[in-house]
């Protein structure tokens, strides 16, 4: 596997940054989902480079814990 590295920019609503991305010319390759702590999204710009937009959602804390 060659070496790789990958970006994450902070964004206050994963949401609308990925509509925007998609009106700019980008791919969602991962539509927003919650997750523990943020809401994020994967995009890929008409390059081809990947990265991500997180935003942080501290009530998201539990989402994927298994409750007893």
């Amino acid at each position: 596997m060659r070496a790789s590295w990958s970006v994450t920019f902070s964004t206050d609503d994963a949401d609308a940054t990925a509509a925007k991305a998609v009106e700019l010319g980008d791919t969602v390759l991962v539509a927003p989902v919650d997750a523990p702590y943020p809401r994020l999204t994967v995009l890929c710009d008409p390059q081809g480079a990947m990265f991500s937009a997180t935003a942080f959602v501290p009530e998201n804390k539990d989402i994927g814990r298994h409750v007893a």
